[in-house]
């Protein structure tokens, strides 16, 4: 599923998205490749595209 399909699908909801932020960092290591970071998190070496998304979304 795409990002626009999932917003689309919040706001048809009736939802209000009140921001979506992208990480490039994550507690988890579930990619090959990733790299340790010095506080814990991993990363992909060149950060090309985002790992985790975060969604704030408030019912109207």
């Amino acid at each position: 599923m795409a990002w626009g399909e999932i917003i689309s699908a919040l706001t048809e909801a009736g939802l209000h998205i009140e921001y979506l932020k992208e990480h490039h960092e994550t507690p988890y290591n579930v990619l090959p490749r990733l790299i340790k970071t010095e506080n814990g998190l991993f990363e992909t070496k060149a950060k090309l595209s985002p790992l985790i998304f975060e969604v704030k979304v408030v019912k109207l």
